[in-house]
């Protein structure tokens, strides 16, 4: 806790027992009522970014769910910003790096503007990995295909159906299809 922090809270507890503290000599001592609620949105913010990362919008958002004014939550978002503690353009590249081989690049990217970040750093954090989500697909094409040896039209319109939901394109998928019946017939043959 920060000296001025300590002396704060002595004094208040001083204010509030009727005794002066040391060194207190009058209520301008003491901070107002807009410098409190500064440090608590500060607080706050802090508190909210211990244990995980937020872009600025999440954590703008937390603040004015917690009835913060808007002068408090500018300082604490200020704050944080002037440590790094938030970093719109780090958690993309930071959100792409952990998610590109389990999600399209489609879905990367509308998860990212959900949460607020520009579009400017989405693009830079996702051609930094090369935008390429044919790890995912395949990965994901396995999953939905675990088991099975050979696929009907049906079945395959369902898989075509689920993955392009996930946010792939339907050309990656037909072409990663084609490359498991190839993979399929060739296992079948030996």
């Amino acid at each position: 806790m920060k000296q001025w922090d300590v002396e704060y809270w002595k004094q208040k507890q001083a204010m509030e027992t009727g005794q002066a503290a040391e060194g207190a000599d009058s209520l301008a001592a003491l901070p107002s009522e807009e410098e409190e609620e500064l440090l608590k949105a500060t607080k706050k913010a802090m508190s909210l970014l211990q244990h995980m990362d937020r872009t600025e919008w999440e954590l703008r958002s937390k603040l004015q769910r917690s009835e913060f004014s808007a002068e408090a939550i500018e300082a604490a978002i200020a704050y944080v910003q002037s440590y790094h503690y938030i970093d719109d353009e780090r958690y993309a590249r930071r959100f792409v790096e952990i998610y590109r081989s389990s999600r399209s690049m489609q879905r990367i990217k509308q998860d990212l503007l959900k949460r607020g970040v520009a579009d400017q750093y989405i693009t830079l954090a996702i051609e930094e990995f090369d935008g390429d989500d044919s790890g995912a697909l395949q990965k994901a094409l396995e999953k939905c295909l675990r088991g099975k040896t050979s696929l009907t039209y049906d079945e395959q319109q369902k898989v075509m159906a689920k993955l392009y939901r996930r946010g792939f394109r339907s050309q990656d998928i037909r072409r990663q299809i084609d490359l498991w019946k190839e993979r399929q017939e060739i296992s079948a043959k030996e």
